[in-house]
């Protein structure tokens, strides 16, 4: 067992994670999965973050990616703010993961997080995310809520939200230009979907299994593509 005095980084209102060791933070990521013995000796005591399965390091010794898809059948939660400050893809999809998602507490250069099939719910600010975020997937979850899809990241490329509980309309206005899938389909989504055009490097918009009546130009005109289902 361990305890850690946290600090609180009162312009960014979160905890300061960047005064804890990789190992630290590992420990509390872990700290409410019902099989945190996965990586801890007879005693209870956590190993070295080294000798733990799925997590591997960069070539200066910090946690470059975590890899824990299917890793704990008995599920539990994780608070992913204390991911460590260096990971660069994270996927701990199938997991029985129960709790919320605080995207803006993402590592701030993070490029890829998995966490589909699971049971996360709450809403998700998909207009806070790391800018450096290019993969976020998901799906088959719990998650409920408005989208708004007019601020991601200038290089975000894919996105997977099928198989939840978002509402009302979508704006697909802003899209960056280096999108190339989305997939929102499986949802409560209606109305009408505002799009101008898409992108040359998009090759599926899946708005299927919604209740979504049209596509909408801004200038009120229909709006038709072949890579994109409704």
């Amino acid at each position: 067992m361990f305890r850690i005095a946290l600090t609180l980084d009162e312009s960014l209102g979160r905890l300061d994670n960047s005064v804890l060791s990789e190992q630290s933070l590992m420990e509390l990521l872990v700290q409410n999965m019902h099989e945190k013995n996965h990586f801890c000796d007879a005693g209870g005591d956590f190993h070295p973050i080294e000798q733990w399965n799925g997590v591997h390091f960069n070539v200066h010794g910090s946690v470059e990616s975590i890899d824990w898809q299917n890793k704990f059948p008995r599920g539990g939660s994780m608070d992913f703010q204390w991911i460590p400050l260096n990971a660069l893809t994270v996927n701990v999809s199938t997991n029985k993961l129960t709790g919320s998602v605080e995207l803006s507490l993402l590592p701030e250069g993070i490029i890829s997080f998995f966490a589909y099939n699971n049971s996360l719910s709450g809403s998700l600010d998909l207009t806070s995310l790391p800018k450096s975020l290019r993969d976020l997937h998901l799906d088959n979850n719990n998650l409920s809520g408005a989208l708004d899809l007019t601020g991601l990241p200038p290089c975000f490329e894919s996105l997977n939200l099928s198989n939840n509980r978002f509402h009302d309309e979508v704006d697909l206005r802003a899209l960056p230009a280096s999108m190339k899938a989305m997939y929102i389909s499986s949802n409560r989504l209606s109305g009408t979907v505002r799009i101008d055009r898409i992108g040359d490097d998009i090759n599926r918009i899946d708005l299927s299994g919604n209740a979504i009546q049209s596509l909408q130009s801004t200038d009120g005109r229909p709006f038709q593509h072949e890579r994109i289902s409704i």
